[in-house]
């Protein structure tokens, strides 16, 4: 790895760590103020729909992190097509 490749490897690692805290915080701070104001029912579904965020961050992760640059990109080519095709 080159070094100027470091630093956005680095950012983005930084991006996801971070992404990963923010869903944490603020899913047990909703359930908390869930268990405060309804019951602990409630609650209990704050979070384990904060499990699930954290669950679908992790999988967008991992799809966005196996992407290579020989990849293709099917809104790319979409963009593409659109700009060859004859406008009425």
């Amino acid at each position: 790895m080159h070094v100027h490749e470091s630093r956005p490897l680095q950012e983005y690692a930084d991006l996801k760590s971070e992404l990963f805290d923010l869903t944490r915080k603020s899913g047990a701070a909703i359930s908390t103020y869930l268990f405060v104001s309804a019951d602990g029912y409630t609650a209990l579904c704050g979070l384990i729909g904060m499990a699930f965020s954290n669950l679908y961050l992790a999988l967008l992760f991992r799809d966005v992190d196996n992407v290579k640059p020989t990849d293709k990109v099917p809104m790319m080519q979409a963009k593409n097509v659109r700009k060859t095709m004859p406008t009425m």
